[in-house]
């Protein structure tokens, strides 16, 4: 009897809820499809830092004998996940929420091409930080341990 009696309660909060999406709130966003996904964004960020550092992460899922395949690999697939994903992130431009497919495709080709252009100017930066870190705190032991260790410079 109380099972059904808790059945009664959860279908009447079940149904308080739901008719509270109905409400004019910009929390109330339900088209889950239309951003991009978290998980995604995460792995794309981790297979980042393995191409700005090269040599200091290792791969769990894959073995490779020279830096070219692995960099090859990474890139291709951080390039195709990025560029999934910003195809979604356009969706929530103004100037571009109504645009074909098509043409958000093109266009976030092109802004995946242009971010990918600009790493080793990334790369050059970070070492500056790496080497701004590494000057600033008399406890570092080597630029190493600045790579693998700062949170900040991962940030």
């Amino acid at each position: 009897m109380a099972n059904q009696e808790f059945k009664g309660g959860l279908d009447r909060i079940v149904s308080t809820i739901l008719g509270d999406y109905e409400a004019d709130r910009i929390i109330n966003h339900v088209e889950v499809f239309d951003h991009p996904d978290r998980e995604v964004v995460y792995d794309i960020l981790d297979k980042l830092i393995k191409i700005v550092f090269p040599g200091f992460y290792r791969e769990k899922f894959y073995r490779f004998y020279n830096i070219n395949s692995r960099m090859t690999v990474l890139i291709e697939d951080v390039a195709y996940n990025l560029n999934k994903q910003i195809i979604l992130a356009l969706l929530q431009r103004e100037d571009c929420k109504d645009l074909p497919f098509e043409e958000r495709s093109a266009k976030a080709q092109e802004l995946t091409e242009q971010f990918f252009l600009t790493v080793p100017r990334i790369r050059e930066l970070v070492e500056t930080d790496v080497q701004a870190f590494f000057e600033g705190d008399p406890a570092a032991y080597n630029h190493s341990e600045i790579i693998l260790c700062y949170p900040r410079l991962r940030a």
